[in-house]
């Protein structure tokens, strides 16, 4: 605080870097800002620690610095400190709300939610950006999302009818998102993937009935793999999302423990989302 002790100290250790500000809680205190872009935050400490010995002692700051590991951390769009997930979401909400706008489809949307780490800044390697028709880079995880319909009791109570409306569906809002809002679509069997700001998602729709009826039918596998494509993880993605919203560093954290375990082919053994629910623990113990 101005005038308290220890603010001599504190100028003759920042010189004109400090500056006094006032906080959303009252205090007006003297504090040194570091303008470093997100994806260039790693490097604060190099950052302050140069700047500390150019100020001191003139030691040159090409005597310091984050060997190879600032390669790493500061890849474009694919390092520790960056990545394309804000792109990917920004696009994903334009998607949706051209999906909410289309006029001619036999149901009302009543959801559209997203699915997939890119969605939660958790994805080591989100795909980038590429021209209007061209496919994403191979082996690019692509972002999902998941849609529901209002409740109607005309949908068939078999599993493969099910899956045949479903691709009808697919077909049908294609063909809108073409005519209506100019974006490139490619229906298939199974999903719905639409090109959106130069990102490609895949879109599946999911319907209430139809995991009891595989449970019904003795599909476990089918209906757990179902549910893991659907509602369960639309919940872990929404989870995440949360916990990256209130904590800066966690998807940064998640991809570097994504990165340590796939270099200890340990992969195979922890799933993705498990991963990311360990560091969120430890974001979220107390």
């Amino acid at each position: 605080t101005p005038g308290s002790e220890g603010v001599g100290a504190w100028t003759a250790l920042w010189g004109e870097r400090s500056e006094t500000r006032r906080f959303k809680d009252g205090a007006i205190v003297h504090a040194v800002v570091w303008p470093l872009p997100a994806e260039g935050r790693h490097m604060m400490p190099v950052v302050i620690a140069r700047d500390l010995l150019l100020r001191h002692l003139r030691v040159s700051a090409s005597v310091s610095g984050l060997g190879g590991l600032g390669a790493l951390l500061s890849a474009r769009d694919t390092g520790l400190s960056s990545s394309t997930s804000p792109q990917i979401i920004a696009a994903f909400e334009k998607l949706s709300s051209k999906l909410r706008k289309l006029s001619d489809l036999p149901l009302m949307i009543t959801s559209i939610s997203s699915l997939g780490a890119v969605f939660s800044f958790t994805e080591e390697f989100p795909p980038p950006a590429v021209p209007t028709g061209q496919s994403p880079p191979i082996g690019a995880p692509v972002p999902q999302f998941v849609v529901q319909f209002e409740s109607t009791g005309k949908w068939p109570d078999d599993p493969v009818a099910i899956a045949a409306l479903k691709t009808a569906f697919y077909l049908k809002m294609a063909a809108a998102l073409e005519e209506q809002a100019g974006l490139f679509c490619q229906p298939t069997r199974e999903a719905l993937y639409v090109q959106c700001d130069g990102f490609t998602f895949s879109g599946t729709i999911a319907h209430d009935k139809e995991e009891r009826l595989l449970l019904d039918a003795g599909k476990l596998a089918a209906a757990k793999e179902l549910l893991r494509r659907t509602s369960s993880g639309v919940r872990h993605t929404t989870l995440a999302h949360e916990i990256a919203a209130q904590h800066p560093a966690f998807g940064g954290s998640v991809r570097l423990a994504k990165r340590w375990i796939n270099c200890q082919m340990l992969s195979g053994l922890l799933q993705p989302q498990l991963v990311e629910l360990l560091v969120a623990r430890a974001f979220c113990s107390d």
